[in-house]
């Protein structure tokens, strides 16, 4: 594993957003920083993980919120995008424009990738992220909640329908996501533990979602 890290120098549960879910938050933060961890071995481990560090308004401490994707692949070649088009969403919240940057690159292997995404990271900073926490297990007497990892960005200076508009993508995708099943075992929303109050901690989650067919770019 590898990893690559990009930021600048530099708890509780709070919500924003009204989920209308027992145990579900919406929240926004500034990315101070991304990491990157990557595997291009044949693992249950994520091909490409991304960590994001984020300052949450009102909070002492920030924030991590940890996305793992997975390409799609054929006798170990990748194929298809998979869940890496999550990562995607990063960078196009923001006005990237994904398709326009690779061109010319040989984006190859998923190492390559982790290149590409790790060049772009400036344009990340300082940017804004919507998320969802959600009540996901309890230890030693306290609650603690997982972060969906389908997440939304919208650019520094957005407006509150902008911030809106992305909070409705994420609660469509975690309402999607419970519905449907995805959310189970260590990442299972479990607002039957809602019998007291406790301080969150971020947990990654995995659920499936729909993909696209081509490959990002």
């Amino acid at each position: 594993m590898s990893f690559f890290t990009n930021g600048k120098s530099s708890s509780s549960v709070t919500s924003k957003f009204n989920t209308e879910r027992s145990g579900v938050y919406g929240n926004i933060g500034e990315i101070q920083a991304v990491e990157y961890q990557f595997s291009e071995a044949d693992t249950l481990m994520p091909d490409i993980r991304v960590k994001l560090t984020v300052f949450v308004d009102g909070l002492q401490y920030p924030k991590i919120i940890e996305i793992a994707s997975w390409f799609s692949k054929d006798n170990g070649e990748l194929s298809g995008p998979g869940s890496t088009f999550k990562i995607n969403r990063l960078f196009e919240g923001v006005g990237v424009n994904l398709k326009a940057e690779a061109e010319g690159k040989d984006i190859v292997t998923i190492e390559d990738y982790v290149d590409f995404y790790s060049s772009l990271t400036n344009r990340l900073l300082d940017q804004k992220v919507v998320w969802i926490s959600y009540v996901n297990r309890e230890w030693e007497g306290k609650l603690k909640y997982a972060a969906h990892s389908f997440v939304s960005t919208v650019p520094s200076d957005a407006t509150e329908e902008q911030e809106s508009s992305a909070f409705s993508s994420v609660l469509a995708d975690f309402n999607s996501s419970y519905e449907q099943g995805r959310l189970q075992g260590r990442n299972a929303y479990r607002p039957d533990l809602l019998t007291s109050n406790g301080d969150g901690a971020s947990v990654e989650a995995q659920p499936a979602n729909e993909v696209p067919d081509d490959m990002p770019f």
